[in-house]
């Protein structure tokens, strides 16, 4: 009797991974962070880049409760002397929506950059944008009917 061989799906890791990056990121930076303090952008940039999936899972999440939700979401950090992240501020104007900020604010404040010794505090502009979610819809403003009115 042939000896059956072990059944294996080598191609649903393959096509998960090959999905998972056709699928734009919804957060993406709209520049490098601009760090002031005494340290290297490219290490608070690093970091930062490392929580963009978490990021991009807090706008996922908007988007399935309001699909057409796009726009700026400039971010400021401020990192204390340990690199922690010790306060996020979202700039205005941007994305209004509480859940997706307090969602980002939750992964923000969970970051630790390595910072020098006697680097002090340091201030963090991070311009990130959110993408409009595939396949969404700008509903379009009422046109005007007779006399001026929407719709009518």
């Amino acid at each position: 009797m042939p000896r059956r061989a072990a059944r294996r799906w080598p191609l649903v890791p393959a096509l998960a991974l090959a999905l998972a990056a056709a699928v734009p990121p919804r957060i993406a930076p709209e520049g490098p962070p601009e760090v002031i303090g005494a340290v290297e952008a490219a290490v608070v940039a690093r970091v930062l880049d490392a929580a963009l999936p978490s990021l991009d899972a807090c706008a996922a999440a908007a988007q399935e409760r309001r699909p057409a939700l796009a726009g700026p979401l400039p971010v400021q950090l401020v990192l204390a002397v340990d690199g922690r992240v010790a306060a996020v501020r979202f700039d205005e104007p941007g994305v209004q929506d509480g859940p997706l900020r307090a969602c980002m604010r939750g992964v923000l404040i969970r970051l630790q950059v390595p910072l020098p010794r006697s680097c002090g505090l340091v201030r963090v502009r991070w311009p990130l944008a959110l993408a409009r979610a595939p396949g969404a819809r700008i509903r379009p403003s009422p046109l005007p009917g007779p006399g001026g009115a929407p719709g009518g």
